[in-house]
């Protein structure tokens, strides 16, 4: 009988210690929106209550917020809850404790500054990108400068853990419990990389919250940040309206941005891929003169239609000259293009006298 109940309780105990490891917050990091409030993410293994618990000189102040479920796309679909709770009415300038969870477990305490909103000051911002599980040996530098109070935010732009989807996700857990000490302690500010477009770039939607989900702008003192995705123009697969999208609101934020530059003269854009650079050995980007993140970018992709069936195919909007087109002597070729229309006679080198070409782009 003695035995039996020995094992009851050490069952019980087991169970005890299971629960607590499922409600146990994880890979807590901070970030900002756009009105610089503080966005705190934590994930858990189980549905749980989503709170902070904050303040300046002792933790006085309780903010709750809301949980996403995340299902890895691996054979095992692995399962976590993201929490995001906002802090806003923060005073710029002041450090202030939190701890992140419920009462049924809570993270370890950190602090962060609030950052100021208006332009009249000089952020300190770090940059990193390409970081991965194995390979971190920038983080514990970044983790003493940012305790010691050298970073006001760190922008990432892009590479995480290599590869955030491996092993069922679990190799994502594990880099985001490593960055935990660093991106716990300040806006830890990201944009996307080649190496998260595994199943839509699920785990780079679901780990961080950034203001827009996959492109955003940020005004931080006298800068005004943006922060774009760069490969949506690599993997298609995932739907072109992306960039349509992406494009368009791009032109509206910069036209703002413009509209207040005496203010925040400072234009910073980080996309994970470059749109040039000066690198020998990199073909595909640097000595690439159709780099597709800044030909794309500025030719907006499209499918031209033409007069003949025999006469589809594809090509860019905006210029439209980075192609050699033909068509029958004599006729009149008409071209829509960001410019307008505009029309060109044509040469005897087309195959077919009676494809008279219009381009139709649509997206």
């Amino acid at each position: 009988m003695g035995l039996l109940r020995s094992s009851g309780v050490l069952f019980a105990m087991a169970l005890s210690v299971l629960a607590s490891e499922l409600t146990q917050p994880g890979q807590v990091h901070l970030s900002v929106d756009e009105s610089m409030n503080v966005v705190v993410t934590w994930s858990t293994k189980v549905s749980c209550p989503s709170v902070v618990e904050y303040g300046v000189s002792d933790l006085n102040l309780v903010a709750n917020g809301s949980s996403t479920l995340f299902v890895d796309g691996g054979p095992l679909h692995l399962m976590q809850h993201m929490h995001r709770v906002v802090l806003t009415a923060l005073t710029a300038g002041r450090r202030y404790a939190y701890r992140a969870g419920s009462d049924l477990g809570w993270s370890w305490q950190y602090s962060f500054v609030a950052l100021r909103s208006d332009a009249s000051w000089s952020p300190r911002i770090g940059l990193v990108g390409d970081m991965g599980l194995e390979n971190a040996h920038a983080l514990p530098l970044l983790v003493d400068e940012v305790s010691a109070g050298h970073f006001d935010l760190l922008l990432h732009v892009g590479d995480f853990a290599y590869n955030m989807d491996t092993d069922n996700g679990l190799v994502g857990d594990r880099f985001m419990d490593m960055l935990q000490p660093l991106a716990a302690q300040l806006p830890y500010m990201t944009c996307v990389g080649n190496h998260e477009q595994a199943y839509n770039f699920s785990h780079y939607k679901a780990r961080f919250s950034m203001p827009g989900e996959m492109f955003y702008s940020v005004d931080v003192g006298p800068a005004h940040i943006v922060s774009l995705t760069t490969e949506f123009y690599y993997y298609t697969q995932y739907g072109l309206d992306q960039i349509r999208r992406q494009y368009e609101w791009l032109q509206q934020d910069l036209a703002r941005a413009n509209e207040r530059r005496a203010e925040r003269p400072w234009l910073i854009v980080l996309g994970h891929r470059p749109m040039y650079c000066s690198n020998s050995d990199d073909p595909e980007h640097c000595t690439n003169p159709e780099n597709m993140v800044r030909e794309r970018g500025r030719r907006r992709r499209c499918r031209c239609a033409w007069a003949s069936p025999s006469c589809i195919s594809t090509a860019w909007s905006g210029c439209c000259t980075s192609r050699a087109w033909t068509w029958p002597s004599g006729h009149t070729s008409t071209r829509t293009s960001g410019r307008g229309l505009s029309t060109r006679t044509g040469s005897s080198q087309a195959t077919s006298p009676t494809c008279v070409r219009r381009r139709r782009c649509t997206w």
